[in-house]
């Protein structure tokens, strides 16, 4: 399955002037994780963006690996736009390291700057849940084809 060669970080920023992305940055939290730990839980309130500043997370529902996440990758971002109980677990694959921001916080930043650059922050989540959606649905696919074969495999054995 084909990846985007984008780091997410570039794209959520996407149309901010160099001072208001330094300062958005400035917002962040640096958080260090060890192997095999939570950095978010499924079900647990949201109420912070990341970015994967080091090393390698994965994404887990129903105790089904949906993906994984490297350097650059944003996660939560749906959380700006509504806030919510997180639909899966992100669990780090070896030590790493990432930057929280704080829905709170970050509404609070958009407040005192052009609306403009809210809008173009929204657009650019929207553009990162897209392409989160686009990787699901390859998923999705791939895993139909698989299923298919391994069918049609049996079932010519069976003969």
């Amino acid at each position: 399955m084909k990846r985007n060669s984008f780091k997410a970080e570039d794209v959520l920023l996407r149309g901010f002037p160099p001072e208001d992305r330094e300062a958005f940055m400035a917002l962040g939290i640096v958080k260090a994780f060890g192997a095999n730990e939570y950095v978010v839980r499924e079900g647990t309130p949201g109420d912070a963006l990341y970015i994967l500043r080091k090393g390698r997370v994965s994404i887990w529902k129903d105790d089904v690996k949906l993906g994984e996440l490297s350097e650059g990758d944003v996660f939560g971002e749906a959380v700006v736009l509504y806030p919510h109980n997180r639909i899966a677990c992100v669990r780090t694959e070896r030590p790493a390291e990432v930057l929280e921001f704080r829905r709170e916080e970050m509404l609070n930043f958009f407040k005192w700057r052009e609306e403009k650059l809210f809008k173009y922050f929204v657009l650019n989540i929207i553009s990162l849940l897209l392409d989160k959606l686009d990787r699901a649905n390859e998923r999705i696919i791939y895993l139909e084809h698989t299923f298919r074969e391994q069918i049609a495999w049996l079932v010519g054995n069976k003969g």
